[in-house]
């Protein structure tokens, strides 16, 4: 079992060391790697009690691992060219503004795995968004092709559906 608030530790100490060199250091990949599998650990955790009958409680969640998965992947390819594109050392900079993001919404979903799903749909929701955002303004959000195309079949039009219902709740609130 991964040791979440160790690996969270581990790359912030390479963020700032890159930080403070204004150099990149390759190694921060394996953690993000492992923190990358952990999400998408998440990921199929909800898709595999995905049912029909609640997914309400799943789908929210679903969206959660995914766009964290997602964005971790960006992350990575984007330590991986630092050097050719002359990336350094904003890769760093902006794991650093997107790295709060991602752990509220892996606490979200640790949260969420060992009680009732149910209660956390529009936390969900808002948490991604706000991870969303963070990622896009860090330029860490992948294109929204390869968003959507990694949305199973079985899930994607009850799950938009599950998406706007949640949203036009929110915005009947305000």
């Amino acid at each position: 079992m991964l040791n979440i608030s160790e690996t969270f530790s581990t790359i912030m100490n390479f963020v700032e060391e890159s930080k403070k060199s204004g150099k990149v250091d390759l190694a921060i990949i394996e953690p993000l790697k492992k923190l990358l599998a952990e999400f998408e650990h998440m990921e199929n955790h909800w898709l595999e009690t995905y049912t029909d009958n609640n997914i309400e409680a799943s789908f929210p969640m679903f969206h959660v691992s995914r766009n964290g998965a997602l964005i971790l992947g960006q992350m990575i390819q984007r330590y991986k060219t630092a050097k050719e594109t002359k990336d350094n050392p904003r890769v760093a900079e902006d794991t650093f503004t997107v790295l709060p993001s991602l752990i509220d919404s892996i606490t979200l979903m640790m949260e969420a795995k060992d009680g009732p799903p149910s209660l956390f749909g529009n936390q969900s929701f808002q948490t991604a968004r706000v991870l969303r955002n963070m990622a896009r303004h860090a330029n860490m959000l992948p294109a929204n092709e390869k968003d959507i195309q990694s949305i199973p079949a079985k899930i994607r039009k009850k799950g938009f559906k599950v998406f706007q219902d949640t949203v036009m709740g929110l915005v009947s609130e305000n």
